[in-house]
């Protein structure tokens, strides 16, 4: 049972990836096709089971297809390695600031 803000697709594997459909519905230009396809009601929105069926979606053969998917994988990794670069380093600029700011109270610089 599914809520009702929630749809399942079935993907002919003969055509497409659900990973491949699944990155394109999240791509800009799978967000941009939902965005113009919304319906509001009583302050929510929504877009239907019908209209997500019929987003066009590029359907490149299964290898293409897989190195897509193989390629944002490894991009994913690389984004999660470098946010975890950029707060190691905000450490560091934060006990930076801390330490200049008491060596300046004390004196010492």
């Amino acid at each position: 049972m599914f809520a009702s803000y929630l749809i399942r697709l079935v993907v002919d594997r003969q055509k497409a990836l659900p990973r491949f459909v699944a990155a394109y519905i999240n791509s800009e230009a799978g967000r941009s096709y939902i965005q113009s396809h919304l319906t509001r009601a009583i302050g929510q929105v929504n877009v239907n089971a019908t209209k997500l069926s019929a987003m066009p979606v590029p359907f490149p053969d299964t290898s293409t297809q897989e190195g897509i998917c193989a390629f944002l994988r490894s991009t994913k990794g690389d984004l999660r390695e470098m946010r975890s670069l950029q707060a190691q380093d905000l450490k560091l600029l934060d006990q930076l600031e801390r330490t200049i700011l008491e060596r300046s109270f004390r004196g010492e610089m």
